[in-house]
């Protein structure tokens, strides 16, 4: 990837707005885009909350569900191995082969699963509707300006704030139009460590 577009948001999504810098490189020069001091993000103590929500009752939980259930299919897989074959009531047999007895848990799992779909879904929604923004527009506006639909290119989202950093970024409607663009997540001074160069202004 020859281009990097990197974003940093200097606040807190809970309690502080966000400072807004932006920096585009091309063959590891970086350069500054000015964008005024108007460029910020207010704070979005509902999208904080949400996203805690969506980590804590829908990911979490049915992450540990599926971590339960990969320990049970060794014995669904290798029943012949189990200590005590009694065990392995979720086998029966049928004719010539082996069928499955579909269980309330099962049933329980996909719902966990959808639910988790959903509030995903949800989180997306949120973090656009909060990125439009209008003091954000114009960032969003000179990201686009300097980005080729063909050409591959990294947008690195420059933050401390751990809300931030949970946030499905790679759901920004931004990333619809460049296919080729990938979005990944990075320390506020990471630019600052890896470029160490004045910038020149544009």
């Amino acid at each position: 990837m020859d281009k990097l577009v990197a974003i940093k948001f200097d606040g807190n999504l809970k309690t502080q707005d966000f400072r807004i810098s932006l920096k585009i490189g091309e063959n590891n020069q970086l350069f500054w885009i000015d964008i005024t001091e108007t460029a910020k993000l207010p704070a979005n103590p509902e999208l904080a909350a949400f996203e805690e929500e969506h980590w804590a009752k829908k990911y979490r939980p049915l992450g540990a569900r599926y971590r339960r259930h990969s320990k049970k299919d060794m014995r669904l897989i290798y029943p012949l191995l189990h200590p005590n074959p009694k065990h392995n009531i979720t086998f029966r047999s049928a004719g010539k082969g082996w069928s499955f007895r579909i269980k309330p848990k099962s049933v329980r799992l996909k719902s966990l699963h959808k639910e988790c779909i959903e509030s995903g879904e949800k989180l997306a929604l949120m973090l656009n509707d909060w990125l439009q923004c209008p003091e954000f527009l114009n960032v969003e506006r000179l990201i686009r300006d300097n980005l080729n639909i063909n050409e591959e290119a990294r947008v690195l989202i420059c933050t401390e704030d751990r809300h931030l950093q949970k946030l499905p970024w790679h759901r920004w409607d931004l990333f619809k139009s460049f296919p080729q663009v990938e979005p990944s997540l990075s320390k506020l001074n990471y630019i600052e460590s890896e470029f160490p160069r004045q910038p020149v202004r544009k």
